[in-house]
């Protein structure tokens, strides 16, 4: 059986103060009341809270303000202007521009206040109040962060698909316009299980005595109401918020598509804490829960230190990064050498990488799909000294065309502190739950053969680079065969300028063995230095210029050469084609082969 809270039913009750306050909004005289530690001493952090569309602060404000101050806070709920206990001459009016006015200077009382740390001072906008005080949040240099709780967040856009459409919207609108003009605002029921004209008509939680309509509940709603609603854009407010977010909600509450439309513009971080369908709008209003888990969140994010908070930048970072292909930047999220364990997605063993190969392998496949979503979520942290342990909730979309697949499950992180930056050393991924078909990798690999996008030109680059490294490192080991597999199976080596004396090149990774096999038998030491290492506007192209010294065998002698190189990679990051390039006459005269060079010129 669902528990539900109410005021008379909260956790360690006889832990939380009230105070009866009052302060001025615009020449308005605002009520709230203080939630705070009875044992307080001192000044702790805290937090506004407000509520749903025609809520009193005895609601679900009140109800989360008390969570808050069991958990340490000092929590304000109030009432609006002309709503509940507070003034105002309108009464029963949501209009946007006004609640976030009052937010303001609730903003201001709070600073004021000696036992609250005004560095410390956040808002919770909970339903439609969500957007008026991410509004207050984005403005206001004392408010430092924001928790949204199942966030009601529309612009006129959305507001006609809800609402009926264009026609049924300009209706209402004009019936407000009217209201406005006569000075006789008409003012319904706001919530009923019997008058189909109450705009929240049998709508859960304000319907019932034991949950929302308790008798402090106006219950009532303007119809001056319609047009500051129905104009409102909640949306705007994202492109200048900079403060670190919570969101909290679910894909069964009343507004997924506005909360999305809301992150897809935010440019901040952001943290969620995502439920699944089966949790309602209601449920976050007062489900035992529910409540206890988005409090321990809003607590988490409002409190956490400044290594907490990097981390969880970190661990979500890495799906946004990956989604928009900026895989250089994603590279510098990860040590040096990493472990990476996809064993529950692929059956492969977990595997030592390097930040290069890891995307190397990313960036040869995620580009080439026409969208990807890696929306992490709920990232828990626990970081002591100079490591940290993280987790977080992950749910993959990929589409190509038609095609569709989707993972969920979650990560693992372990990270590490050096020289002052928190960097991933271990990575698991454990699935959940898997739809769609694989089958969509073989159409994004050849798609992503045919990108380079900028975001990852210069890790396609460093990848490529550091295989014509190893190239050279390998023929200083004669390690022929592992020489050889750094080529594709059909790949080449080109050598234009032979003086008709020395092998032309090789095709197919048996070809290029036999060319190479005679090596350990004619040299007993191979030394090649770079002196130039360029990557060309195309990443997959490699030029390089070197010096070689290779020692004969028996130590007969030393032949020296100067050589320039292009190396073509293929999206797998495989050699396709190697072009040497060298003095045919300084090579003739290494191996004492002048006068067959003279000969055949």
């Amino acid at each position: 059986m669902t528990q539900i809270i109410n005021l008379q039913n909260t956790p360690n009750p006889e832990s939380v103060a009230t105070e009866a306050v009052r302060f001025n909004s615009n020449g308005v005289t605002l009520m709230g009341t203080i939630y705070k530690p009875a044992s307080l001493d001192g000044a702790a952090p805290a937090v506004i809270v407000t509520g749903a569309w025609t809520t009193v602060k005895e609601q679900m404000p009140g109800t989360y303000a008390r969570e808050l101050a069991a958990r340490g806070f000092v929590a304000l709920a109030f009432d609006f202007t002309g709503w509940g206990k507070s003034d105002g001459n309108r009464r029963y009016v949501e209009d946007p521009t006004v609640k976030t006015a009052d937010i303001l200077a609730a903003t201001d009382y709070m600073v004021s206040r000696a036992d609250v740390d005004s560095t410390k001072l956040s808002g919770l906008g909970i339903c439609a109040s969500s957007g008026y005080m991410a509004e207050a949040v984005a403005d206001s240099p004392n408010l430092s962060k924001l928790a949204l709780v199942a966030p009601w967040l529309h612009n006129p856009e959305i507001a006609e698909g809800i609402y009926g459409g264009a026609e049924a919207v300009a209706g209402l609108i004009a019936a407000s316009e009217a209201a406005e003009t006569s000075g006789e605002a008409a003012v319904l029921t706001a919530a009923s299980t019997t008058d189909n004209t109450a705009p929240m008509f049998e709508a859960p939680y304000y319907t019932e005595i034991d949950r929302g309509l308790i008798p402090e509940y106006d219950n009532k709603f303007s119809v001056l109401t319609w047009k500051p609603w129905l104009t409102y854009d909640a949306l705007t407010s994202a492109d200048r918020l900079s403060k670190p977010t919570l969101m909290v909600g679910s894909t069964g509450m009343a507004l997924p598509a506005g909360a999305d439309a809301y992150e897809k513009r935010m440019n901040t971080q952001l943290r969620k804490l995502w439920f699944g369908d089966d949790i309602s709008q209601f449920d976050f209003y007062d489900r035992a829960d529910i409540v206890t888990e988005a409090s321990d969140a809003d607590k988490a994010m409002i409190v956490s230190t400044s290594d907490e908070a990097a981390i969880v930048s970190i661990v979500e970072s890495v799906g946004v990064l990956a989604d928009r292909g900026e895989f250089d930047a994603l590279a510098r999220l990860y040590a040096d050498e990493f472990q990476l364990d996809y064993s529950s997605l692929n059956g492969q063993p977990a595997a030592m990488k390097t930040p290069l190969e890891l995307m190397g392998e990313w960036s040869s496949v995620l580009p080439g799909f026409d969208r990807t979503r890696h929306a992490l979520s709920n990232a828990r942290v626990d970081a002591t000294g100079d490591k940290a342990t993280a987790l977080a909730d992950v749910i993959a979309s990929h589409w190509i065309g038609d095609a569709f697949w989707q993972v969920s499950g979650h990560y693992d992180y372990e990270l590490a502190k050096t020289e002052g930056q928190w960097k991933i050393t271990s990575m698991t991924f454990t699935l959940e739950d898997e739809s769609g078909s694989r089958d969509v990798f073989g159409p994004a690999i050849e798609a992503a053969a045919t990108k380079v996008l900028p975001g990852n030109k210069k890790i396609i680059a460093e990848r490529n680079k550091a295989t014509v490294v190893t190239f050279f490192k390998l023929l200083e080991q004669e390690n022929i065969p592992a020489f050889a597999d750094l080529f594709a199976d059909d790949g080449r080596q080109v050598n234009p300028y032979t003086g008709g004396v020395f092998p032309g090149g090789a095709q197919g990774k048996d070809a290029l063995l036999e060319y190479w096999a005679p090596v350990p038998d004619n040299f007993d030491e191979m030394r090649f230095s770079i002196s130039e290492l360029l990557a060309t506007e195309n990443p997959n192209v490699i030029f390089v210029r070197y010096d070689g010294e290779l020692t004969l065998k028996n130590r007969t002698g030393v032949y020296r050469n100067k050589y320039y190189s292009t190396f073509q990679f293929d999206p797998d990051g495989k050699i396709t084609e190697y072009v040497e390039i060298f003095d045919p006459v300084v090579a003739a005269k290494g191996f004492g082969l002048l006068d067959k060079l003279q000969k055949a010129n």
